[in-house]
C-alpha cells in the first residue's frame, strides 16, 4: 500500500497536500504538507472575501 502511494504522489506532481497530524509519518515520500487539524494561524495571512468566479461556460 505504501508503494503504491509513494508512486501515486510522486506521479501526480503534489505540489502541496492536505493531511491530519496522525497520517503525517506514515507519508512514503516527502512533500510539502498542511496539517489541516492542528492549531495554529495558518489561515490568518488569508483574504476572508469570497473568491472571483472566473469560470465560463467555454471552460466546460
Amino acid at each position: 500500500a505504501e508503494d503504491r502511494l509513494a508512486y501515486m504522489m510522486q506521479d501526480s506532481g503534489v505540489g502541496l497536500l492536505l493531511t491530519q497530524s496522525a497520517l503525517l509519518q506514515r507519508l512514503p515520500v516527502q512533500v510539502q504538507s498542511l496539517c489541516l487539524d492542528q492549531e495554529g494561524d495558518w489561515l490568518a495571512g488569508y483574504s476572508t472575501a469570497n473568491p472571483e468566479n472566473l469560470s465560463h461556460p467555454l471552460n466546460l
